[in-house]
């Protein structure tokens, strides 16, 4: 599932990732604005099925703060460039500081990525 703001710039990156993951069309994510309540973020995320899947696709600095916070960290900032990523998995119920983080990949890195994989792909 992927929740995008409805920041134009946001919405067309989440179609983006759906086309590429095949994925469904975002969904829209009014808590995903700048500036808007985490807890109710967090409320709306821990009520999906705790196997899902869920790509967030908003601004900074409020996602990088919301990673902190998932991570147990109140004053660990991620700083997420235009395009970087980053993966947080729970084991147990979504709330913060039981998130663990897979990986934290910058816009350059995602790049090299894409290319490697366009060329298996048509290669």
């Amino acid at each position: 599932m992927i929740l995008t703001s409805w920041f134009k710039r946001a919405q067309q990156t989440a179609d983006l990732l759906a086309e590429e993951l095949l994925a469904p069309a975002p969904a829209l994510e009014p808590t995903l604005e700048p500036g808007s309540s985490q807890r109710t973020l967090l409320e709306h995320l821990a009520a999906l099925e705790s196997d899902q899947t869920v790509v967030l696709v908003g601004h900074e600095p409020d996602l990088g703060e919301l990673a902190g916070l998932l991570l147990g960290r109140g004053d660990l900032h991620l700083t997420l460039k235009k395009a970087g990523a980053c993966l947080i998995h729970f084991v147990a119920d979504l709330e913060p500081g039981e998130g663990r983080l897979d990986w934290f990949l910058t816009p350059r890195i995602l790049r090299r990525v894409g290319r490697r994989a366009g060329k298996q792909v048509t290669g």
